[in-house]
């Protein structure tokens, strides 16, 4: 059977990874193409997103494929050369947020996230305070009652 005929396959609980909220209730369709639908409990965010073509992970050096350890060798050689190194954008999961910590002070490199501002806040209130957490999911399946104060929360999380 070839991967156009075959059947559509079901996913549930299907976590969302795309906002704050990582909604775990999700529906989705795996198309002919592995193209991707989801199917219940989704938003426009998560429709949107999971529909989305997924990009060539190939590694690349100066704009042509190369081989991984080809790819490995030549960061390595920019990043020796480099005299002021900057990591920025960050947008990885807490492993590579460490691993990229890890070599920014291997190498005197500078970290900015794309939220260092906020962060900053954070981290004084934390300081001077404590904090306590939970996640919007948690709230969402505990509360019966959520008031969020602020704007935009709407458009961030639209579940």
């Amino acid at each position: 059977m070839s991967a156009q005929s075959a059947p559509e396959k079901l996913i549930a609980d299907v976590i969302c990874p795309f906002c704050g909220l990582l909604c775990d209730d999700l529906v989705v369709a795996r198309q002919p193409g592995e193209m991707l639908e989801v199917r219940e409990h989704g938003c426009p965010i998560s429709r949107r997103e999971f529909a989305r073509e997924a990009g060539d992970p190939s590694p690349r050096v100066h704009g042509a494929r190369a081989s991984l350890e080809e790819a490995v060798e030549e960061a390595a050689a920019i990043l020796r050369a480099a005299r002021a190194p900057l990591f920025g954008g960050l947008a990885t999961d807490l492993a590579g947020v460490r691993a990229t910590l890890r070599l920014a002070e291997r190498l005197g490199a500078a970290v900015d996230h794309a939220r260092s501002p906020g962060l900053a806040r954070n981290g004084a209130v934390v300081s001077r305070t404590g904090w306590f957490t939970t996640t919007l999911a948690e709230a969402r399946n505990r509360a019966d009652l959520v008031v969020l104060a602020g704007g935009g929360a709407a458009g961030a999380y639209p579940r």
